[in-house]
C-alpha cells in the first residue's frame, strides 16, 4: 500500500484508536513520532515509552506495545536475536548507521572532525540505565580499547535531560550520524568515532510474528524509513 492509502485508511475510522509503541531513548524517535502525529487524524491516541532493548522486547511480547524500535550494536546482535526468536518476535532492519559522539560547547572535543576512544576515557558519558544487552557493549573494543575503560557515567533515561546535560556540561553521549541535524538545533556537535567501521548500529523494528501489521504501525514504519533514507543522502 502507498503511504497516502494507509493514511486515508486510518482517517476513515470514527472511533478513538490507540497506538502504543516502545522505543530506544533517542532524539531520532521523537522526530519520527512528531512526523507520524502530523500525518494521522486527531482520533488516534498515541503512547510512546522510551526504554532499553530488554524492556522493549518485554513490552512487545506482553502486548503492551504494538511495535518496538531498536538500535542494536554488532556485539549485541547474537543475544538480541536469540531473545527475539525465543519470544516469537521478528526483527526488520531499516538502516544502519555509524557510531558517533555528541558533545556541547563546553566539551573540549566540540568542533573536532573525529574523536578517538582514547580521548573519551577521562570524560563522563551519558547513557540510559543499563540492561542485559547494554552490558554487552562494555566489552566492545574500539582500537583495542574497551568501553569498560570509560569509568565515569551519568545514567539518564530521558532524552530532554540528556540534551540539557550536553548543553550545560562537558559530558558526552554516544549517538548516531543520522541524529546530527536534530542535535545541531541545540548547538550540540555530533562527531564520528574513529575505528568503528565494523561496529555499525542496526536500526529496525520488532513485532509479534503471529500478528499482521496494523495500518498505524505500517504508517509509522514507512515514515521512519523515509526519514532515514533522506538522512543518508
Amino acid at each position: 500500500l502507498r503511504q497516502m492509502d494507509l493514511i486515508e485508511g486510518i482517517k476513515s475510522g470514527r472511533s478513538v484508536e490507540t497506538f502504543n509503541l516502545s522505543v530506544y531513548p533517542s532524539i531520532l524517535n521523537g522526530e519520527i513520532l512528531a512526523r507520524f502525529y502530523q500525518a494521522v487524524p486527531e482520533h488516534i491516541e498515541i503512547s510512546m515509552q522510551q526504554c532499553r532493548i530488554e524492556q522493549i522486547i518485554d513490552q512487545v511480547d506482553n502486548l503492551v506495545s504494538k511495535i518496538g524500535i531498536l538500535q542494536v550494536k554488532e556485539i549485541q546482535k547474537k543475544e538480541v536475536f536469540k531473545a527475539l526468536v525465543k519470544r516469537g518476535l521478528v526483527y526488520t532492519e531499516i538502516a544502519t548507521d555509524r557510531i558517533c559522539v555528541s558533545v556541547g560547547k563546553n566539551n573540549p572535543l566540540y568542533g573536532h572532525k573525529s574523536v578517538s576512544i582514547q580521548e573519551l576515557l577521562a570524560q563522563t558519558v551519558i547513557r540510559p540505565q543499563d540492561d542485559y544487552f547494554s552490558n554487552l557493549c562494555y566489552f566492545m573494543a574500539i582500537e583495542n580499547t574497551k568501553l569498560l575503560e570509560i569509568e565515569k557515567t551519568v545514567f539518564i533515561n530521558d532524552v530532554n535531560s540528556m540534551i540539557s546535560m550536553l548543553q550545560n556540561g562537558s559530558m558526552f553521549l554516544f549517538s548516531m550520524e543520522k541524529e546530527k541535524g536534530l542535535l545541531k538545533k541545540y548547538e550540540i556537535d555530533t562527531i564520528p568515532l574513529e575505528g568503528c567501521d565494523d561496529n555499525r548500529i542496526s536500526i529496525g523494528w520488532i513485532k509479534r510474528e503471529s500478528e499482521s501489521m496494523s495500518e498505524m504501525a505500517q504508517c509509522y514504519i514507512n515514515i521512519m524509513s523515509e526519514y532515514l533514507v533522506s538522512e543518508m543522502k
